[in-house]
């Protein structure tokens, strides 16, 4: 993986001091951009030289009680957020989406998330990914390659508001450099209990 680095102006001391802990604004704003422009890299195959002009920018962040996180939370009397974070330069302008939390002191700990619009909770996403990853990989021999590094997951974008707890989502991705999308819809029933479907668009 190659770390990106540049401009790191994000965020200021508006985030909750329980997620803080004892560091400062300007050092959860430094770790907040090198996070994001790794996650990028990771994403988005940024390629094998160092892009100097990476840069990262806040686009705000909103408080979650996420049940997959809930444990921690109550351990370390921390809090945790989401962070939308956009990561420009090089020829790229992707919206990252990172939870963050304080596993113990101040140390700063993440979980990645769609990129883009996707708002659907941890342990959703995840089971979601693997679902249209699998659909994705079920035709794939129609483009004559097999191995996992050529599924690239793109932007996601919401199709539908949230209305009685449930909402849609579009998952664009590519196979081989072949361009696919599916349909997710998400149905909140409660915090710990969200069911999902999976609909090929593409």
């Amino acid at each position: 993986m190659i770390l990106l680095l540049g401009a790191m102006t994000l965020v200021g001391p508006d985030r909750p001091g329980a997620l803080l802990g004892t560091a400062s604004a300007e050092t959860y704003s430094a770790w907040l951009a090198k996070t994001a422009i790794e996650t990028e890299d990771m994403a988005n195959g940024a390629g094998s030289e160092v892009c100097a002009s990476a840069a990262a920018k806040s686009l705000g962040w909103r408080a979650t009680e996420d049940p997959y996180l809930a444990p921690i939370v109550a351990r370390y009397g921390t809090a945790s957020i989401i962070e939308k974070v956009r990561v420009t330069g090089c020829g790229r302008d992707h919206v990252q989406t990172l939870v963050v939390y304080r596993s113990e002191g101040s140390r700063f700990a993440v979980v990645r998330l769609a990129q883009g619009e996707s708002i659907a909770p941890i342990r959703p996403t995840w089971d979601a990914t693997d679902v249209v990853a699998e659909q994705a990989w079920s035709v794939a021999d129609r483009y004559g390659c097999s191995t996992e590094d050529s599924l690239r997951m793109g932007e996601t974008h919401l199709l539908s508001p949230v209305r009685d707890g449930e909402w849609t989502e579009l998952w664009p991705l590519t196979v081989c450099g072949a361009p696919q999308a599916f349909a997710v819809t998400f149905k909140m029933k409660s915090p710990d209990n969200v069911e999902f479907r999976v609909e090929r668009r593409q």
